[in-house]
Order: C-alpha cells, then sequence, then structure tokens
C-alpha cells in the first residue's frame, strides 16, 4: 500500500504480508491512534515511514512487525506479543509513559537502531544479525537492556551499545569473529546466571 495510512481503528494481518510504504511527502510523520495486529501467519512491513504510535495505540505481535528502509517508529503505546520485531537499515524508538517495554523475539539487521528512554527486557532472542546495530540509551545511562533468565543475546555481525547497560541474566553468544562494541559509557554487567560465550571476537 503507497497511499497514506492512519489508523485510528484496528489493523490485523490475518497471513500474509502487508507492507506500507510511505506516502508524499516522504518525511511527513504520521500520527497512529489505533491498534495493529500481526497473526502467527501475518506480517506488518513499516517500509521507509515516519511514524508515532500514541499511547492509546498498541501492538500486538503473534508473527512479525518490521521497520526498514529508513523507517523511524516512536511508540509510546503498548508494544506486546510472543513473535518477531525485525530493525533493518531503520530506528525504533520506545518512549512509553511507564518507561519500560518487554520484547520477545528482536531481530536487528544492519544499520539499525533501537532507542529511547525506556528499559528493556528481551526474553526470547535477540539477534545482532547486520553491521551497525546499535542499542542506545540517554546520555544519562540510566536505561539498561536486559537479557532475561532463559533469554538470549547473538552477535552474528559487529554491533554495539551506546548510553546502555547491558544486564545478562540469560546468555550471551558471540562466535563469528565480530566486535561488540559499547561506546559512550556503555556498560556490560554479566549477573549470576548469565553466560558469556566467546569463541571468535572482540569486546569493547
Amino acid at each position: 500500500m503507497r497511499a497514506r495510512l492512519t489508523n485510528a481503528g484496528h489493523v490485523q494481518v490475518v497471513s500474509g504480508t502487508l507492507r506500507l510504504y510511505h506516502g508524499e511527502p516522504p518525511d511527513l510523520l504520521v500520527t497512529h491512534t489505533g491498534s495493529f495486529a500481526a497473526a502467527p501467519a501475518g506480517t506488518l512491513i513499516f517500509d521507509g515511514l515516519k511514524s508515532d504510535f500514541a499511547v492509546s495505540s498498541s501492538f500486538d505481535i503473534s508473527g512479525t512487525v518490521s521497520f526498514v528502509n529508513g523507517a523511524a517508529g516512536t511508540v509510546r503505546g503498548a508494544f506486546d506479543g510472543p513473535g518477531l520485531t525485525f530493525v533493518n537499515a531503520a530506528a525504533l524508538h520506545f518512549e512509553r509513559p511507564d518507561g519500560a517495554v518487554t520484547l520477545t523475539h528482536l531481530n536487528l539487521g544492519g544499520s539499525s537502531r533501537l532507542r529511547g528512554t525506556n528499559d528493556i527486557t528481551v526474553t526470547g532472542v535477540l539477534t545482532m544479525s547486520g553491521w551497525g546495530a546499535v542499542v542506545e540509551g540517554s546520555s544519562s545511562n540510566t536505561n539498561p537492556l536486559n537479557i532475561a533468565p532463559g533469554a538470549m543475546l547473538r552477535l552474528e555481525q559487529s554491533g554495539g551499545l551506546s548510553f546502555r547497560t547491558l544486564n545478562n541474566h540469560g546468555s550471551f553468544e558471540q562466535a563469528t569473529g565480530q566486535q561488540f562494541f559499547m561506546i559512550n559509557d556503555a556498560i556490560f554487567n554479566n549477573g549470576p546466571t548469565g553466560v558469556y560465550t566467546v569463541s571468535r571476537g572482540g569486546l569493547g
């Protein structure tokens, strides 16, 4: 769909793929107040869109929700579900009023940014699959990235943290010879249940 969509109701992808492209002008910010849902067999793609998801908005992700090709989404409402969030050459900001977001599965592709002032907890698998993927926080570095017990962070290409503290309570696997970089006062805390496994690669 290349026409600009503003959602104040409910958008549900039951099966197949719905790809939403930017309209004209391409940098126009669109605010959504309604709900989005991707069923287990459904994929919803924001392709190049600049979107603000208001506090009243919500995501129910059982399938896949993707932000790609320069898309920039700011999430202020609910963002839940057991499915996959994929970000590639795009940015996803979390600015929820309650200060926290929990993601099940997250894949950060090349030149992707996960941003915002919210605490982020991953309960499934966080994969850094593309070069230059960065999880960014605020300049005060008070908002952690938590890998929950039983969850996993997998580094497949060089990526890292900026203004974030990584609290690993699950597993962190780095086996590709890539660099996990920590810039702008980023910190890595490997907790009592955390397992950091490196066969090839660098840290710092």
